[in-house]
């Protein structure tokens, strides 16, 4: 019935079919997430509800169908006239796109893609016409900042403890800006984990160079 509602009514019902799926366990969204892609892929270009689109995309990246989450913003792009006009909204497509793709690597933990996708998400985050429209950046940063810490990766003259301490830090004050408050402790959550992982990393690190009451990491 959610798929006849997206097929008859398009854009009209898709702020109830979201509802619905939001209801739903994973495996069943999952189950169909091909289908009510090429739904909402089929919406007109001019009565197209660009906001709407972006919440399926989060549903189909929660629940790992990748694929229709690609495919869907691929669709958006396709629809979207490469104009100055456009130019801003182009850019924020492009952007989740690559955010998908990072999620994507990391859950699938394929180091390299995650090491370029993420890289790429990170520099164009900086740009005033992502900026400017994405909101949640701050937290989507914050976590990729945590894993890029824990993989290590980019550290520059930053200790790996350092950086999961800024990583902490960031989630922190992500968690503040957030208006779910369920996951906003879920942010300050992992930001105590950041501080207990870069603790343990100090403490290895003292035991293995024989630092003197190396166990004061484990007390901190």
């Amino acid at each position: 019935s959610l798929l006849a509602q997206l097929l008859e009514d398009g854009p009209r019902e898709a702020e109830a079919v979201i509802d619905a799926l939001a209801r739903l366990k994973p495996e069943q969204v999952s189950a169909h997430a091909g289908q009510i892609g090429t739904a909402v892929e089929a919406w007109p270009a001019q009565s197209h509800d660009w906001r709407r689109t972006f919440d399926f995309v989060e549903i189909f990246t929660q629940v790992r169908a990748w694929p229709s989450a690609d495919r869907l913003l691929d669709t958006a792009l396709a629809k979207l006239p490469d104009t100055t006009r456009e130019s801003t909204r182009r850019a924020y497509v492009a952007h989740l796109k690559d955010a998908v793709a990072t999620e994507r690597a990391l859950a699938e933990r394929d180091r390299r893609s995650f090491e370029v996708s993420s890289a790429r998400w990170l520099a164009a985050s900086q740009s005033s016409e992502v900026s400017e429209t994405v909101g949640p950046i701050a937290a989507f940063a914050a976590r990729l900042e945590l894993a890029r810490s824990l993989l290590g990766l980019n550290l520059g003259s930053q200790s790996q403890s350092q950086r999961l301490r800024d990583a902490a830090d960031a989630l922190d004050a992500a968690a503040t800006d957030l208006e779910n408050l369920g996951i906003a402790t879920l942010y300050s959550g992992l930001a105590e984990l950041c501080r207990s992982a870069a603790s343990i990393i100090e403490w290895r690190a003292a035991v293995v160079t024989g630092e003197a009451d190396a166990d004061r990491h484990l007390r901190a």
